[in-house]
């Protein structure tokens, strides 16, 4: 399938891309060019063309919102160079690291599965799906949220940041945790990568902190209370690290010296079938963090 620049088909940052094509080599932007295509249903196909010279494939999405058509390029392009150095892309694999921005709290992690486009001008692609998903999922909402998530975490401007959670949120509302979830977590450390993954642990707990900037202690209150309601054996071990470590007076940190967690999260059930990705084959029962199945780390 061919598809002209058209007012259909966008592409993204081509003054950026060639400066960097003749100037900066090593940056990926300069290695493709990188397309957003309206699909029927009114999402987008963002795939590229050009990285199959280095990489052995090009890289797809689909089923991407329309309004996430730069996120969808910026989480293309921080899946690139986090394996820039890495060798060749290979279908089937799965690959982890943090790649949407300097500071965050978690690996994002996702799957290559080797799309069904044929024509000379698409072949040899691979499609981003949510980790160990198949081919025919489509859009990696996991993926997304996470991506938003991290941005949120990097945003100094507590109203951007809370547009990124929410629209985080709404991408994937996460699942209830089990206590074998939280079994690595450290909160001394800070990592919750199983926990995003799980849950979306960070777009509540980020939603919760930037309504907690902009002095909205109710509606903080209101996302911790969604994230211990998911997370609850998570929620046991941040408190005491978080009320010793946070020495604030505010009402948000009376909620939590406060807090019975079993209560909030009886009182706040997200009403979530178990997730699906508990079975995925390689995932020992134990839970996410260190017990994924063998990931291409960055």
């Amino acid at each position: 399938m061919q598809h002209p620049i058209n007012g259909k088909v966008r592409l993204a940052g081509p003054v950026k891309r060639n400066y960097c094509r003749f100037f900066a080599p090593s940056n990926p932007l300069g290695w493709a060019d990188y397309h957003i295509v309206e699909e029927r249903r009114g999402t987008l196909w963002v795939h590229c063309h050009g990285l199959k010279r280095r990489k052995g494939f090009e890289l797809e999405f689909v089923g991407v919102p329309a309004t996430l058509r730069l996120e969808a390029i910026r989480l293309m392009m921080g899946v690139i160079r986090m394996l820039r150095g890495d060798g060749r892309f290979a279908p089937d694999t799965d690959f982890g690291g943090r790649f949407s921005a300097s500071r965050q709290s978690f690996s994002q992690v996702g799957t290559f599965r080797m799309s069904p486009r044929s024509d000379n001008d698409h072949e040899h692609t691979l499609r981003i799906v949510d980790y160990g998903e198949p081919m025919q999922s489509g859009f990696p909402a996991r993926l997304f949220a996470a991506h938003l998530v991290a941005r949120g975490q990097a945003q100094t401007d507590a109203k951007k940041a809370e547009k990124l959670f929410r629209r985080a949120i709404e991408l994937f509302p996460g699942e209830v945790a089990q206590a074998a979830d939280t079994a690595d977590y450290d909160p001394a450390d800070g990592d919750i990568t199983g926990l995003q993954i799980k849950s979306n642990l960070g777009g509540y707990l980020g939603l919760a902190l930037a309504l907690r900037a902009q002095n909205r202690t109710p509606d903080a209150c209101a996302a911790t209370a969604d994230a211990i309601a998911r997370c609850a054996d998570w929620a046991r071990l941040y408190r005491d690290h978080f009320v010793q470590t946070d020495d604030r007076n505010d009402a948000y940190m009376q909620f939590w010296r406060g807090l019975d967690v079993l209560e909030v999260a009886a009182g706040r059930q997200p009403g979530m079938a178990a997730s699906p990705v508990a079975d995925l084959p390689g995932r020992k029962s134990g839970g996410f963090g260190e017990r994924l199945r063998p990931v291409r780390w960055v």
